[in-house]
């Protein structure tokens, strides 16, 4: 009886190092300057020692491109990990053994009811939602070996001016 409890305790401690581990992997820029096409002012980031960013920007438009590209840069495998298993294509990272998940979640339909909603919205706040979007996709393609540069690009086709 003790030793499934060690054994418990023993992998609990592991999960927990193993969490805390991961955030030492995430490797974003923390200095220097990067050219985000699409911007039409300058932006600044700063991360505080904790790597929280505060983001300064004089257009709201630009603010969200930058938080976009900033959670990008923190989350992009957490995001296209997500993105694949609400569309039912988690069969793409993880093989014939996510078959069943894939199809779960295309019975349950999230990419066909995210349509639906995004249809229902107002073009202002469509396009909102796209600036958040686009600098994933810009992230993305800065990490050649993700497929996640196909992130979102049905919404390239908001005008450039709120």
């Amino acid at each position: 009886m003790k030793t499934p409890r060690r054994l418990l305790f023993l992998g609990l401690i592991l999960l927990a190092f193993g969490i805390s581990a991961c955030s030492f992997l995430n490797s974003f820029e923390s200095e220097g300057t990067l050219t985000l096409p699409g911007l039409k002012a300058p932006v600044t980031v700063h991360r505080d020692e904790k790597g929280m960013a505060f983001i300064y920007a004089q257009d709201m438009q630009d603010a969200i491109m930058a938080q976009g590209f900033v959670t990008a840069q923190d989350r992009l495998f957490q995001m296209e990990l997500t993105r694949l298993v609400a569309t039912g294509r988690i069969c793409e990272m993880a093989g014939d053994e996510a078959r069943p998940l894939a199809i779960r979640m295309k019975t349950i339909g999230f990419l066909r009811n995210a349509r639906k909603h995004a249809a229902l919205l107002e073009p202002e706040t469509r396009c909102t939602g796209g600036s958040a979007t686009k600098p994933s996709k810009s992230t993305a393609e800065q990490f050649s070996h993700s497929p996640a540069s196909r992130i979102h690009a049905e919404w390239s086709r908001c005008p450039t001016r709120l």
